[in-house]
């Protein structure tokens, strides 16, 4: 098959959006991935998947290497980092929650592809992250976290119906 690097000469980092969704709330029978695109994968529950979460440009990143153990198994060893400009009571809230679960990511990416990490196993929070107020004005007054996983399969890309699919949207506050 083999590879251009010439065809693509264009290759723009950084991710836009990313969405968890707990693992236990996918519907694995509803799987499907068709030339390494998942082209259907529902919640369990309709209007019960992840909350999208918008990323600040430049300051948050996906790494998936592909790596082989010394006993012949290939992985794609996930880290997923993402910076929030905020330090509201309802997202620490929010962050609290996902870091308690195991989590699918969905993830935009600049050039507006999604990737889907942590498939099967999920990813979790790691070590490391931060969340504060800073000290100066310029200091940054919010969250970096870091999410890993391992996974034995290629990363896929996502069709952006299943990310529409999988989005809660929240309501809006009543006059």
């Amino acid at each position: 098959m083999g590879w251009n690097d010439k065809l693509c000469a264009v290759s723009v980092g950084g991710i836009r959006k990313a969405l968890p969704v707990p693992i236990e709330r996918l519907d694995y029978d509803s799987l499907d991935i068709t030339d390494n695109e998942i082209t259907v994968f529902n919640p369990l529950v309709a209007g019960v998947g992840g909350y999208m979460y918008e990323l600040e440009m430049n300051l948050s990143s996906a790494n998936y290497p592909i790596n082989r153990a010394e006993r012949g198994a290939v992985t794609s060893d996930i880290e997923l980092n993402i910076v929030l400009n905020n330090d509201s009571k309802e997202l620490r809230e929010e962050l609290f929650r996902v870091a308690r679960n195991t989590c699918v990511w969905f993830v935009e990416k600049s050039d507006k592809t999604w990737i889907c990490l942590g498939l099967h196993d999920g990813l979790r929070l790691g070590d490391g992250n931060e969340a504060g107020t800073g000290v100066t004005k310029t200091d940054p007054n919010g969250h970096s976290l870091t999410f890993v996983g391992q996974e034995i399969s290629a990363v896929p890309n996502v069709d952006e119906d299943v990310v529409d699919a999988l989005t809660i949207t929240p309501s809006s506050p009543s006059a």
